[in-house]
């Protein structure tokens, strides 16, 4: 069932309120760091995004139900194996955002919300090569960009309210709440997808259009494997 943006943003509220500290906690804590990073350039690109691909993997381990620390959220992000890979994807995502932007604002804007399953491709099927995430993005987000415009737009009075109190209802609700409800939405266009046969799996090859981008054999039809095991 393809969810609205009301029962998404209920679905959020609820496992912020049956699992609040340990989501602020881990919210809290991988904002600091990344702060702390943006301090030292060179580090920034490579804490920024196994800390973000972590905390994707940490909110979707909650939705689902399933057992997950603080802890898991490092080990998860910063995964020797698919670590270069993961870091890769958000990098090329950066650069081709940027090289958008410099033909006017609005192709930048646009591109970036063509890109914006990357992030969860990369924590969730660790396996497919960083440009083809890419590639799989901007397929699974056709006639969805707008849709996601407006599920962010929709956040905008939450925005202003977290500015208005110094970033403190930012830090205890606002930020989760955004980041978790978009989770929920990035896994439901992506099974969307899975269900319209608009890339499917066969073997060891996600089949993205008239491409073939490799993916790993734990990628199942289904949507239902995890492969990060958590």
């Amino acid at each position: 069932m393809y969810c609205t943006r009301a029962e998404l943003k209920q679905q959020a509220r609820s496992l912020i309120a049956s699992h609040y500290w340990p989501v602020i906690g881990a919210t809290f804590l991988v904002t600091l760091l990344i702060q702390a990073a943006a301090s030292v350039f060179p580090l920034a690109w490579f804490l920024l995004f196994p800390l973000l691909c972590g905390l994707t993997l940490y909110y979707l381990a909650l939705a689902d139900g399933r057992n997950v620390t603080i802890g898991d959220l490092f080990n998860k992000g910063f995964d020797g194996t698919f670590y270069l890979r993961r870091v890769g994807g958000y990098l090329w995502m950066t650069v081709f955002i940027f090289l958008w932007s410099l033909l006017f604002v609005i192709p930048g804007i646009v591109k970036t919300f063509s890109y914006a399953l990357t992030p969860y491709i990369l924590a969730r099927y660790p396996k497919v090569k960083a440009q083809d995430a890419l590639k799989i993005s901007m397929t699974c987000m056709d006639g969805h960009k707008a849709e996601l415009f407006v599920l962010y737009l929709s956040f905008l009075g939450w925005g202003i309210l977290s500015s208005i109190t110094l970033g403190i209802v930012g830090i205890f609700f606002v930020v989760p709440y955004l980041s978790i409800t978009v989770t929920l939405w990035q896994r439901q266009v992506m099974e969307d997808a899975i269900m319209r046969g608009r890339f499917t799996y066969e073997d060891d090859n996600v089949v993205d259009g008239s491409a073939t981008v490799t993916a790993g054999p734990d990628l199942l039809q289904d949507g239902s494997s995890d492969p990060n095991g958590i």
